[in-house]
């Protein structure tokens, strides 16, 4: 069972060159903005004049200040939401994803991200702005599954909402496996801090061929293993509450809960053979059971630049089967994003 219970986190699952936008404003600007140098200092405030070789600036701490055209990078204009303890705060490409979900914010073109941890890599990327498609596998490459998601609602909106589906198979492990999960989403907030809500249907199938020891006669003496064919359906609704906090200039709480209930159809195929000949009695065997899975999972995400950020979490995998067994799993993660 704890295969099934990873493939299907692998499923539901189921980030190296950017660029800045500037905005060069004239003495007359009055907006609040940033002014970064290249040495990585960052002015906040108004700009009172731009001579052409020098800027001064009525900053938010320290008053007055002039700063040198030729050691500016650049000037943003900013808000005060964008402003975190005195530091600014750029968005991040990295808050449409949490960690197994994700939110209904698009991805913004040319914020395109790759991601890794323990269990594997997953690339993202924007198609249009409101479309965004990905690929994520193992580090065995299977199972491998791709992913599409599409926002609804413009950029700004209060609510985003979007609907998205995840396709993959299990890969050269089984190659008779696959699974899906299909999925709507609600996103309230922005793109530092936002929570969401989301609800979908999700299934996977398995069917591999065993051969059980011992072996049967056939034809006068010539032994051949006994074939068993094991198939299974898991199939249910799932449920995740998830969110990102922005707590420091470069310091983000995560926490991320997913509730599945699938219901299990287990058949066994058995082939007895009937001695001295080719011929042998098919026997189906079908079993039902259902199930309930949670996970709990919260940690911190630190950007270390505009384009990289490492994710430290903890999480904790429960199941329950009416039938079987139950037990917690410790999950602990790193996760690595780098945007390209």
């Amino acid at each position: 069972m704890k295969k099934y219970i990873l493939f299907f986190l692998l499923m539901l699952a189921f980030s190296f060159k950017g660029f800045s936008q500037t905005d060069s404003l004239s003495k007359q600007d009055s907006n609040k903005v940033v002014v970064v140098t290249y040495d990585g200092k960052e002015f906040i405030g108004k700009i009172l004049s731009d001579d052409g070789r020098e800027i001064l600036m009525l900053t938010d701490l320290t008053g007055k200040v002039f700063i040198k055209k030729e050691n500016v990078k650049k000037i943003v204009k900013v808000t005060d939401a964008e402003i975190v303890n005195n530091e600014y705060v750029e968005e991040s490409p990295f808050t449409t994803r949490y960690a197994f979900t994700n939110n209904a914010l698009p991805i913004k073109k040319g914020q395109n991200y790759a991601m890794w941890n323990l269990f594997g890599p997953e690339v993202h990327f924007a198609v249009t702005s409101k479309l965004n498609l990905g690929v994520m596998t193992t580090w065995l490459f299977s199972p491998i599954a791709v992913a599409a998601k599409y926002t609804f609602s413009k950029e700004g909106a209060k609510v985003y909402a979007s609907a998205g589906t995840l396709l993959g198979t299990s890969g050269w492990i089984n190659s008779k496996g696959f699974g899906g999960l299909h999925w709507l989403s609600l996103t309230k907030g922005n793109r530092k801090n936002n929570f969401t809500l989301s609800g979908g249907w999700g299934y996977m199938s398995s069917r591999r061929t065993v051969y059980v020891n011992g072996s049967y006669p056939i034809n006068g003496g010539i032994y051949t293993p006994i074939p068993t064919v094991k198939a299974s359906m898991l199939s249910g609704p799932l449920f995740s509450a998830s969110g990102i906090v922005q707590i420091g200039s470069k310091t983000s709480f995560v926490f991320d809960n997913m509730l599945l209930l699938p219901k299990g159809t287990f058949s066994e195929v058995d082939y007895t053979p009937i001695p001295n000949t080719n011929d042998a009695i098919t026997t189906v065997k079908n079993n039902t059971r259902t199930s309930s899975y949670a996970l709990i999972m919260a940690g911190m995400r630190f950007k270390k630049t505009d384009y990289q950020s490492v994710q430290v979490c903890l999480a904790m995998l429960s199941y329950f089967i009416p039938e079987g067994d139950s037990s917690t799993i410790p999950l602990p993660m790193i996760t690595w994003f780098r945007r390209f």
